[in-house]
């Protein structure tokens, strides 16, 4: 059965606009999927074309050859003809063909879908500026996961306020957060039927981002090294980077790091997350937190599975749920952060968007008492303007307080 994707109705009007559309994400997250159900949908003559199969590169690597190839497989002067490229980043040079197919190709719509955006935005910004829109999709939302678990359960949430779920609904509401805070958001992950065929879906698409995007596309000479550094990184997330000792563990040099660090952002691994501040003198400016997109890659790297109840870092794995969701959602114009200061206090997240100012509390406890919430509080007496919120994801009570809005999942 088809799971609709929350992107997909926004690229179905992109058919009709003239820009180039382009598609980023991690590998196995549905673009290609998603790709083939636009094509389905429009009215339009259509070629799909694999980049990902070497042969079909050289189709790319000019103007004139891409332009006869089209010509070849249908596409007619003036009549509008709909081109889907997947992977269209292993292909260098690829932002000219796209410049000369718009510039001079009005009729010819492109859809393309890249699993890194390293380099590749730099070029498409410099050659397609006003020629292109950018979109991303990430591993499954939590409100997907339900969708594609439970369509049913998905509409009963939906159409109810949480505060009014029956305990039952919301015990497995809890459930399932925990579920996806174990094996995360992929959506072939999501739709296995057991946890060794989970385990082995993200297997094979961390084997895959280190043959194809690591060593055969960035050329990375060394990715046992990329990859300790990743295991690292999950073992540490939520927690402020120490670049010290990163290159003492791994043996290896800052800018190596920095690259490093800089590619596994890029191919949508990692995020990392810089602190909120407006005085220097009180508040930490500048080191960054780690975090992933999807939390299955990240208890792939450390190769724990272990039940969430179970887990010593069942705290850090929930901060983790909160930022996917937000990272998820976010727009261009918000920014995510952290906030700490010189003495330790510390809120998990600040959401800033236009004049905006959303500071969030993590925790999983089945208890919240106000202590749990001082330095939540102290933020507000320092920044008036903050909305507060409360994310526990255990079922529970939680402790009422004005101007608190306490919710269990975005």
């Amino acid at each position: 059965m088809y799971k609709l994707r929350e992107l997909e109705s926004d690229l179905v009007k992109q058919i009709e606009k003239r820009q180039i559309t382009i598609l980023l994400g991690a590998r196995q997250t549905g673009k290609t999927f998603l790709l083939k159900r636009i094509k389905e949908i429009s009215s339009y003559k259509t070629l799909f074309i694999d980049l990902d199969i070497y042969e079909n590169r050289q189709i790319f690597a000019s103007y004139s050859e891409a332009i006869n190839y089209l010509k070849f497989n249908g596409y007619k002067d003036k009549e509008r003809f709909v081109l889907f490229l997947d992977e269209f980043h292993t292909v260098r040079g690829i932002e000219k063909v796209f410049k000369n197919l718009y510039d001079n190709h009005p009729e010819i719509k492109i859809f393309a879908t890249g699993s890194s955006s390293l380099e590749v935005i730099k070029y498409l910004k410099e050659s397609l500026a006003g020629r292109k829109s950018i979109y991303y999709l990430y591993p499954l939302t939590f409100q997907e996961f339900i969708m594609f678990k439970d369509d049913g359960f998905a509409r009963q949430i939906n159409d109810s306020t949480l505060d009014a779920l029956p305990k039952i609904i919301v015990d497995k509401l809890t459930c399932y957060i925990k579920e996806f805070c174990i094996f995360g958001g992929y959506p072939d992950v999501v739709l296995s039927e057991n946890d060794t065929e989970k385990k082995e879906i993200l297997r094979s698409i961390f084997d895959l981002f280190v043959k194809k995007d690591l060593i055969e596309f960035l050329n990375i000479k060394n990715p046992q090294s990329a990859l300790d550094i990743l295991r690292y990184l999950a073992l540490n997330i939520g927690q402020i980077i120490n670049y010290s000792n990163l290159c003492s563990t791994n043996h290896i040099d800052i800018n190596t790091l920095k690259r490093y660090l800089h590619i596994l952002q890029e191919t949508f691994i990692i995020k990392t997350i810089p602190p909120f501040f407006t005085n220097k003198n009180k508040e930490i400016v500048k080191a960054p937190k780690i975090y992933f997109y999807d939390m299955g890659a990240r208890n792939y790297f450390i190769k724990d599975w272990t039940f969430f109840d179970l887990r010593m870092d069942n705290g850090f794995l929930s901060e983790n749920f909160i930022f996917s969701q937000l990272q998820k959602k976010k727009d261009y114009w918000t920014e995510i952060k952290y906030w700490r200061d010189k003495n330790g206090r510390e809120v998990d997240f600040i959401v800033q968007k236009d004049k905006e100012l959303m500071a969030y509390e993590v925790k999983s406890k089945t208890n919240i008492k106000r202590k749990d919430l001082a330095n939540l509080f102290y933020f507000k007496n320092l920044y008036k303007e903050a909305q507060l919120f409360l994310v526990n994801i255990e079922s529970g009570e939680n402790l009422w307080v004005d101007n608190l809005k306490t919710i269990r999942y975005l």
